[in-house]
């Protein structure tokens, strides 16, 4: 199977066998929400070297998947948000990678894609109600219910980067002001860093490692207060057993999700409050990417999943995923 993450700033593809195990990956930086056509034909390239790389023929190739960030109509399979990579409106993913491609091809929301990583070989092992949060260059989230991806009426449910938390805050792209995306993003973040002097490092992991600043980590908690605010709503209406955080911003560790925890005691009804665990992805940005693994695997009918792991099973998962 191949794997495609579409981000709104880089393109990621794996290719792994029928048990789930990623054989290979690749990432590349670009400007994704611009460049809808380029994008595709990013993807379809690097999915062709890899291949080559592993020594795996194309006609080997039984089912792809790809997650896109932004809002995908499940009936017509075209991205329709003006408001969200318009670059992006009126295209059909799944039609143009079959065609480029030659190949079956599943698309969905690059959120649901993150919650299905986390579901199998993750934190979100063994959990049926579960909010995904990927807070990375923008902010969309992935409703599990009773096992169950929920993608609302038109496509359009997880939206929560949207949620209006200022009237007074910044313009958001989506043409709103005061979004959850705009003070709750890595792009935000960098902003605050780069006010105060604070450059990260340009190496695997810049926001994780800058973390270590004092008030960097000051910085990660109170965006954590500020996305929990959000979600303690959404824990009194859905009542979930797990909210997963998930996106570049994840990485940065236990202030986050602290800031997220203090909001949810504070905010949510003392019931829904102490129902909800909050956990970091453990698969840190690599969530969506192997969750399109997991996506391509079950529509080929294999789901290594179905019975409980062994803890010998998991150290193995755990090994490849680590990457």
């Amino acid at each position: 199977v191949v794997a495609m993450d579409f981000g709104h700033n880089h393109v990621a593809v794996a290719v792994a066998n029928a048990a789930g195990t990623a054989l290979g990956e690749q990432w590349t930086q670009m400007d994704v929400d611009g460049q809808a056509r380029a994008s595709l034909d990013v993807a379809a390239g690097i999915a062709g070297r890899l291949l080559e790389q592993v020594g795996v023929r194309p006609s080997e190739v039984r089912c792809a998947a790809a997650g896109i960030p932004a809002p995908i109509d499940f009936r017509s399979h075209e991205i329709r948000s003006m408001s969200i990579m318009s670059d992006w409106v009126g295209v059909n993913p799944r039609q143009e990678l079959t065609r480029m491609l030659g190949w079956r091809v599943i698309v969905a929301n690059d959120a649901d894609m993150g919650a299905q990583g986390e579901l199998r070989y993750g934190a979100a092992r063994g959990i049926r109600d579960l909010v995904y949060v990927k807070l990375g260059d923008g902010v969309g989230a992935s409703l599990v219910l009773q096992g169950v991806p929920y993608p609302g009426a038109d496509g359009l449910a997880g939206e929560v980067g949207h949620t209006q938390v200022s009237d007074q805050g910044d313009w958001c792209r989506c043409g709103n002001r005061g979004c959850l995306e705009t003070v709750a993003s890595t792009a935000f973040l960098r902003s605050l860093m780069a006010d105060a002097g604070l450059t990260p490092r340009t190496d695997a992991h810049p926001l994780r490692d800058a973390a270590a600043h004092p008030a960097v980590a000051r910085f990660v908690e109170e965006t954590g207060r500020t996305v929990g605010r959000v979600l303690a709503d959404l824990c009194n209406w859905l009542n979930p057993r797990g909210i997963i955080l998930g996106g570049e911003l994840s990485t940065v560790g236990s202030p986050l999700a602290d800031g997220v925890r203090e909001s949810i005691r504070r905010y949510a009804q003392p019931a829904s409050a102490q129902a909800v665990e909050v956990r970091t992805a453990e698969l840190g940005r690599r969530s969506e990417l192997l969750g399109a693994v997991a996506v391509a695997c079950r529509e080929l009918g294999y789901q290594p999943w179905a019975k409980p792991l062994t803890p010998g099973e998991i150290g193995a998962v755990r090994e490849v995923t680590a990457g």
